[in-house]
């Protein structure tokens, strides 16, 4: 909105006052002695109006005409992970720990094999422990323009959802559940911007998630820390399983923590 000020100075600019002060020399010096009091009037007229239009506004823009600016919020400030890593061929290798052991127990091997029309990835895993070397029945992952997830390798191909990883914009504070039959997974994001060590080297602005997993049928609960790198995946893992089979005054603990040791990509 145009001030009364702004009004009366853009007044002003309009007149050509400068042509007063422009005109030939010869031709001002034979203007008569009366035009030149009409002009001297003329000038003083309008600085006269500059300064009352100037007290005007003043007096009149007071503090119950002026209008508050709310300004928005601050954006959240969201980690946008891609999930550009799910492609055929990359491949991962994670040292393994159990309970408070500085030494890995074993690995774990994982890679994409393949992927197919529908855009669903097959991801192979292989145990490599304690002298033995088990595989882990695959799992099938699909990333959109929303989120990342997986479907549990041991039910019907593409069934169920079994859990989402991580949404794409995620941030601070971002909860999910998935239900699936017997198993209720809770999600919630608490950092992206952690760093994090692991036997591949340093990684910044991962992401930290924190689960929770019900296996109604089974008596068995996990809880545990995911730490994601937009362009790697998983970097780091920690999971305690706590199985009641035996009744809750007889649990039985574990823990287990995974680290990221090389990647082909």
């Amino acid at each position: 909105m145009t001030t009364c000020f702004e009004s009366g100075i853009k007044f002003l600019i309009s007149v050509p006052i400068n042509r007063i002060m422009q005109e030939n020399k010869e031709t001002f010096l034979l203007v008569s002695m009366k035009n030149i009091q009409k002009k001297k009037k003329f000038l003083l007229l309008y600085v006269f109006l500059l300064i009352f239009m100037a007290i005007g506004c003043k007096e009149g823009c007071k503090e119950s005409d002026t209008v508050d600016i709310v300004l928005p919020p601050p954006p959240i400030e969201v980690n946008d992970a891609p999930f550009t890593f799910l492609k055929v061929g990359n491949e991962w290798v994670y040292d393994v720990y159990v309970l408070d052991d500085e030494t890995p127990y074993g690995t774990t091997f994982m890679n994409i094999d393949s992927v197919d029309e529908k855009g669903y990835f097959r991801r192979q895993q292989q145990w490599n422990g304690g002298g033995q070397t088990t595989d882990i029945s695959p799992e099938y992952e699909y990333t959109n323009d929303t989120n990342w997830g997986r479907y549990d390798g041991y039910s019907s191909l593409y069934g169920d959802l079994f859990e989402i990883y991580l949404y794409r914009n995620c941030y601070v504070g971002q909860k999910w559940d998935v239900v699936n039959g017997n198993t209720s997974i809770t999600v919630e994001v608490l950092s992206i911007a952690e760093t994090v060590v692991v036997p591949i080297g340093v990684f910044t602005d991962c992401i930290k998630v924190r689960f929770f997993r019900t296996f109604n049928n089974q008596n068995i609960e996990q809880e545990g820390i995911n730490w994601y790198h937009k362009d790697i995946g998983v970097i780091k893992n920690e999971t305690k399983t706590v199985d009641k089979s035996f009744g809750d005054d007889y649990p039985i603990v574990g823990t287990v923590v995974s680290k990221l040791r090389s990647k082909n990509f």
